[in-house]
């Protein structure tokens, strides 16, 4: 009997409940009846575990987009599972699952069969420019660098992507595209570390120059900015790019020349390829000691340096307006603040139409541009009649004593000696603009400081030394201050309207020797801060004018030895630079050569002789075209880097003043990758693929 009898082992744990009991009894007695009915024996039954609790079972749906990023795949009706069009085998509805699969060695020999066999076409599966993953990542994309470009906000990425796709309703692109706040700043920093690499290779493989500068942005951080300048040798085109944002440790010069070398060294770029530098004139970039120039030589040799030639020709006109009466100033600001009311605003406009003006807003001096004054000083004498019969109006309308005292003043300030003044500085500020509006440019002009430079400092002293004491071609050895040199004060030239000015108004004499006596003054604080700011004598850059297309086909004499002794650094075989440029001076003149001469562009000249080749498939003027590359990579202005602090001005206001650094660094390089208009341009495949790879995970 004892065979027929469960026993149970005994637990040193709690005894369970009464309820607990019972169902084990139960199950201990249907076991037991069982083993009676089958025959078997047991020997031993433990006690029973309580029951673990299973997971719920999630159940998964088919995903129609897995049709769009997987294009061999299609849904099952019947079991409304994925299935595999080229394996013909069904797919769990997990995409992890999906992905696993498509990398099995199976899926790829069935895949090249397919594709081998012609029963499937390449495009139906592999992602092409045309197909809608590759068109999402191109959208995307686009978004967020017309973000950076039109300086919206990451928060306004928030509903864009729903907005599209309300307004799209057929586009099953705009569906796909989500890009909100957090993605967008993932594809900025990717597109931007996109964009630096891009510049950082540009620089490893051919010569650059630097041009930087400082500014202190809307949360008062201090920034130094660096660009980079190179000739585009597949274009034929000088290209300032952006490189670099940084916020140096210090504000001294050796603070920033270790900045700049660390950038260049840290990122495995040559030192040779560093050939040229240009900066502001502060003291901390361009000091004799420890200023950045000094530092940079002591490590780079041969480097180029140069002071902003525009910075310099606009603290040559703010020296030079000091000779002018202030009077003249405070007029052009006054009038300006005097209109500040809307209401004042309206009745002027009234009053333009009736004297028939051009219905113009009156400008603002600024003292950080540097073509303001002559352009405000041209809007005042437009609207100078106009502007008296309004304070005249003024004068008899207004009852505040304190609006009365600056209506006089201004009123007072409206008089004709004034306004031979703004007349004279119309005219003479224009011939300094010209030369500051050239060298803004970002195409070459090095080779043209020297001789345009020169070129004002003769027209200036034109008009108030003696003919006879002007001397071509050394024009800086003329004694502009000598007063037997001098013309007499009533012959001196101050431009057509100002002496149209004088002549048709009763003004005395006295009155017009003080206001020529002026100018005089005017005209040689000029030339004594041109002489001082810019080397016109500098060899280096007079013997670059024979660049100049229009010289080589004037056939005037040019100097080899000058050339090949003063740039020893860049020209490594004197013999074969010579010959080519001999070679090239002799062809001017050649029919074949007529169109190559006739073009203006010096740039695009040079580009096309460059490519000229022999019958031996042999570049004709290798030599040369090396040597042109270097002068086209040297720097002429900081210009490019104040348009950098422009577009971060735009960026960072004061809504987006938490923005750092390091994202307007990216945002900046990320603008780089734009060759041209947005909606014309299209990323490349290799950036495609990354974007996909990096961002998407697709």
């Amino acid at each position: 009997m004892d065979r027929f009898i469960v026993k149970t082992k005994k637990y040193d744990k709690p005894e369970p409940s009464t309820s607990h009991k019972k169902r084990v009894d139960s199950e201990v007695e249907s076991s037991s009846e069982a083993t009676e009915n089958s025959g078997t024996e047991s020997e031993e039954i433990s006690n029973p575990k309580p029951r673990n609790c299973k997971r719920k079972k999630i159940s998964r749906y088919y995903c129609k987009q897995w049709e769009l990023q997987y294009k061999w795949i299609k849904k099952d009706e019947e079991t409304k599972r994925p299935i595999c069009i080229a394996c013909k085998q069904l797919l769990v509805n997990q995409k992890t699952h999906i992905i696993r699969h498509g990398s099995t060695k199976k899926h790829i020999e069935n895949y090249k069969k397919a594709i081998e066999s012609e029963k499937m076409q390449l495009t139906s599966f592999l992602p092409q420019n045309n197909s809608h993953s590759v068109n999402v990542a191109v959208a995307e994309i686009k978004l967020v660098l017309r973000m950076i470009i039109n300086n919206q906000s990451y928060r306004s990425m928030d509903k864009l992507a729903k907005f599209n796709s309300s307004i799209y309703p057929d586009s099953s692109i705009a569906k796909l595209v989500t890009c909100g706040r957090t993605k967008s700043k993932q594809v900025v920093q990717f597109l931007g570390r996109e964009g630096f690499q891009r510049m950082i290779t540009n620089m490893q493989r051919q010569i650059f120059s630097l041009i930087i500068d400082e500014t202190t942005d809307i949360s008062t951080e201090k920034c130094l900015v660096m660009v980079v300048r190179q000739f585009d040798q597949d274009i034929g085109k000088t290209r300032d790019s952006f490189f670099l944002l940084v916020q140096p440790p210090g504000g001294s010069g050796e603070d920033i020349c270790n900045v700049i070398i660390s950038a260049i060294e840290q990122h495995k770029i040559p030192l040779k390829n560093f050939v040229g530098i240009s900066t502001d004139n502060a003291s901390s970039m361009v000091g004799k000691n420890r200023g950045v120039a000094n530092l940079l030589k002591g490590k780079v040799p041969n480097i180029f340096h140069i002071g902003c030639v525009c910075h310099s020709i606009n603290l040559v006109n703010s020296s030079s307006l000091k000779c002018i009466p202030d009077n003249v100033e405070q007029l052009l600001r006054d009038i300006f603040n005097y209109f500040k009311s809307a209401k004042r605003q309206s009745d002027y406009k009234e009053l333009q139409s009736i004297f028939d003006v051009p219905e113009h807003k009156l400008l603002r001096l600024s003292d950080t541009r540097w073509l303001s004054f002559e352009s405000v000083s041209r809007r005042v004498l437009e609207q100078w009649s106009v502007l008296q019969h309004y304070f005249i109006k003024e004068q008899f309308e207004t009852k505040c004593a304190k609006q009365l005292k600056k209506i006089h003043s201004i009123q007072n300030e409206l008089s004709i000696v004034n306004k031979i003044y703004l007349h004279f500085l119309v005219y003479v500020l224009k011939i300094m603009n010209t030369l500051n509006t050239s060298f803004q440019s970002e195409s070459s002009q090095i080779i043209y400081l020297c001789s345009m430079t020169k070129d004002i400092l003769l027209q200036l002293f034109r008009n108030f030394v003696k003919k006879e004491f002007i001397i071509l071609p050394e024009i800086w050895t003329i004694d502009y201050k000598n007063c037997f040199h001098i013309k007499d004060v009533t012959q001196i030239y101050i431009g057509y309207e100002a002496e149209k000015l004088i002549s048709s108004e009763n003004i005395a004499e006295e009155n017009v020797s003080l206001i020529k006596g002026n100018i005089l003054k005017f005209y040689q604080n000029v030339c004594d801060q041109i002489l001082s700011r810019i080397d016109i004598n500098n060899k280096r850059l007079n013997i670059l004018r024979f660049l100049d297309p229009l010289h080589i086909k004037s056939k005037e004499d040019i100097d080899y030895k000058s050339i090949v002794t003063e740039y020893s650094y860049v020209i490594s075989h004197p013999e074969a630079f010579i010959y080519e440029l001999k070679l090239l001076e002799s062809k001017s003149n050649d029919k074949l050569y007529e169109n190559l001469f006739a073009k203006t562009n010096i740039e695009l000249f040079w580009n096309e002789v460059g490519n000229l080749k022999n019958n031996l498939n042999e570049y004709l003027y290798r030599n040369v075209y090396q040597f042109v590359v270097y002068v086209f990579t040297l720097p002429h202005s900081s210009a490019c880097a104040e348009r950098v602090f422009s577009k971060l001005t735009n960026m960072k206001n004061k809504l987006t003043n938490r923005l750092k650094i390091e994202t307007c660094h990216f945002m900046l390089s990320a603008i780089n990758l734009v060759e041209c208009e947005l909606e014309d341009w299209n990323p490349s495949n290799d950036l495609i693929q990354k974007y996909r790879k990096e961002v998407t995970n697709k």
